[in-house]
């Protein structure tokens, strides 16, 4: 298995914006990339902390591929989302991590 770890500092009043986004993209990956899934968290110190399970880095890799044999007509939707998305952040970060 390959996960991707974001962490993020959220825009004060956009948590709720963020949920929303982050389930929506992840659902896209499920449904349409072979992703496994993600769990969403935020620690006490106020950092949304968010683990993106895959089979493998491949597959990860594939899924946000700007090769035009990707015929997914869904992909400009995902891109939009991921662009609301980084609106939300006040500060992000991410690490790959092999599992």
């Amino acid at each position: 298995m390959f996960a991707v770890i974001y962490r993020s500092y959220i825009k004060p009043g956009l948590e709720d914006k963020y949920q929303k986004l982050w389930n929506q993209v992840t659902n896209y990956f499920i449904e349409h990339r072979g992703a496994i899934g993600s769990s969403l968290h935020k620690t006490e110190d106020g950092i949304w902390l968010v683990y993106s399970r895959w089979p493998d880095k491949t597959r990860r890799d594939a899924s946000w591929s700007s090769d035009s044999s990707v015929k997914d007509m869904r992909i400009n939707n995902l891109y939009k989302l991921a662009s609301h998305l980084a609106r939300t952040f006040e500060r992000t970060s991410f690490e790959k991590t092999l599992t």
